[in-house]
């Protein structure tokens, strides 16, 4: 049985055919449109925090769409692993240098993962991009981040609290109050006393005392590192020396000991020693003339002036070593300056 259409029944069908079409090639559209068609590529990337970032997050490159998370999980080591894809035509953008980075567009919503374009290779699919941390107003005012600033406020708060009640005790505000006034003089004497400071170290410092002191110094130390050496061999091969030494050391004890039992008694008798001395000298003088006076006399004329030859011949005698002493000595010199003159390397 042949079924025949009618007119209207034929234009209905084909404006459903129509319709249909249309349908199809705006889903087609739209699917190459959002990239519906186009293969994703798997990327993942490990979070210091997953809040905000669960399956169907978007991800973004420069504030465009290309792609979205599809899983977070935890790792072994308790860290957010997160997966996601990426559109195949934005994966030449993609290196090895990309960094992601978690945040909100806005003060409030949910976060997107931006990455960066990186200069170096480009990635392959399932590799890990380094993330970087960010901060934003949400995050920094989350119970997360400000309790424990919040707690240390607190304990900022309680010492405060206990400051305020040991200063609304009357004398303790007053004994502060005195200690402010007394700054003053204080600072005053103490800018005083750095300028005699000054004077005093720039009066010792005058023509480089201290200069001079320090190099003198220097060669005293010197000289004495290399008496030391000496010293020791010295003691090493002659043993008794550092006993003399120690019994030197005890006689200068018993000696300072000594000296410390005569000085109160030399220090009663001091006002008394110059006039002491005086009458000597007086007395002295006295015995000269007695003995002058003596010497006149017949009886002792002749023994005195005995005396006096014995006396110019032992001066005579005295006189001549001084001066062959100091001939010789003249001599020794002149063989040492002849000597140096014609061997200047001899030490």
């Amino acid at each position: 049985m042949q079924v025949k259409f009618s007119k209207f029944e034929k234009v209905a069908g084909i404006f459903t055919l129509l319709a249909a079409g249309a349908v199809v090639m705006s889903f087609i559209t739209v699917a190459v449109t959002k990239g519906w068609l186009e293969s994703d590529i798997p990327l993942e990337t490990i979070l210091t925090s997953g809040d905000g970032v669960y399956p169907g997050t978007e991800v973004r490159m420069s504030g465009l769409k290309i792609g979205s998370v599809t899983d977070v999980s935890f790792t072994k080591s308790n860290e957010i692993l997160v997966h996601f894809e990426v559109a195949e035509k934005f994966l030449d953008r993609i290196k090895k240098d990309s960094r992601v980075r978690a945040f909100r567009p806005f003060i409030i919503g949910d976060k997107v993962l931006e990455l960066s374009v990186g200069e170096q290779e480009n990635v392959t699919p399932n590799e890990r991009l380094l993330s970087v941390k960010h901060l934003d107003l949400v995050d920094l005012f989350s119970s997360q981040q400000i309790g424990p600033y919040l707690e240390t406020l607190g304990g900022l708060v309680d010492n405060m609290k206990i400051l305020l009640e040991a200063f609304s005790d009357r004398r303790r505000s007053h004994a502060l109050i005195g200690v402010f006034d007394r700054l003053e003089p204080l600072v005053e004497n103490m800018y005083l006393m750095s300028k005699e400071v000054h004077k005093l170290g720039r009066s010792v410092n005058r023509s480089d005392n201290i200069g001079h002191l320090v190099e003198n110094f220097s060669i005293a130390s010197g000289s004495m590192n290399e008496i030391l050496p000496g010293m020791v061999q010295m003691i090493k091969e002659n043993p008794q020396i550092s006993g003399q030494i120690s019994g030197l050391i005890t006689n200068m004890s018993s000696l300072t000991e000594s000296m410390t039992l005569l000085l109160p008694a030399l220090a009663e008798v001091a006002p008394e020693l110059p006039k002491a001395s005086r009458r000597a000298i007086e007395a002295i003088d006295e015995a000269v003339v007695v003995l002058k006076a003596m010497q006149k006399s017949f009886l002792l004329r002749s023994a005195s002036e005995d005396v006096r030859k014995e006396e110019e011949m032992k001066t005579l005698e005295l006189n001549k070593e001084e001066v062959e002493r100091e001939l010789a000595t003249q001599k020794e010199s002149k063989k040492a300056n002849k000597k140096k003159f014609f061997d200047p390397f001899a030490k």
